[in-house]
């Protein structure tokens, strides 16, 4: 794999410790020359094949940029390569990974929080991300699921040292934490009281 001028200067410094053979400023320069004529060293290409693989990875552009940046490769290289992830890139990627998803074991708040957190931890823009997630309408499952996540939330509280009312309450910050409408979680109780 391809790396950065100042990844192979760390590579030459980290071996001149190990081997304890100290090589000249300019000994090192001549290197890289050497590198860059015979184009092992290519800054500009390696940008490439770093968005052009991360793409295909399905990473956004700001995971894309933060990995560049570790290369110490020039801001002003990373910009002008990055270029080519435009918006409309960007929504076709995010709207793949959306389709790829499912919500089966989530109420919907929590499945598009989720959602959204993972696109923006995989580097997309979030503006982006909570247009295209609100967008989208997921099959709402709520009902299907509150009354198992209801038990396990009430064995937890059920020997607490508490009244009726503050256990209520808890079970019912419980569920609000797992992400069902408060809506829900009243018909449910009343439901299930019943």
């Amino acid at each position: 794999s391809l790396k950065s001028e100042y990844e192979i200067i760390n590579y030459i410094h980290t071996n001149e410790t190990k081997n304890k053979t100290y090589l000249k400023q300019n000994q090192i320069n001549n290197i890289i020359k050497k590198l860059k004529q015979l184009n092992y060293l290519n800054d500009a290409k390696l940008c490439e094949n770093v968005i052009d693989y991360y793409i295909r990875n399905n990473k956004g552009p700001l995971y894309i940029k933060q990995k560049l940046k570790e290369k110490k490769i020039d801001e002003k290289l990373i910009n002008d390569k990055i270029s080519c992830y435009d918006t409309s890139l960007e929504e076709e990627i995010i709207v793949k990974l959306i389709n790829k998803e499912n919500n089966k074991n989530l109420p919907i708040k929590k499945y598009k929080q989720n959602l959204c957190n993972k696109l923006i931890r995989n580097g997309f823009t979030s503006s982006i991300v909570f247009k295209f997630v609100d967008k989208i309408s997921f099959e709402d499952n709520s009902e299907l699921l509150i009354e198992k996540d209801y038990i396990k939330v009430y064995n937890r509280v059920k020997d607490k040292n508490k009244s009726e009312s503050e256990k209520k309450q808890l079970i019912i910050n419980g569920l609000l934490s797992k992400g069902y409408e408060y809506s829900l979680i009243k018909k449910y109780l009343n439901n299930s009281s019943n």
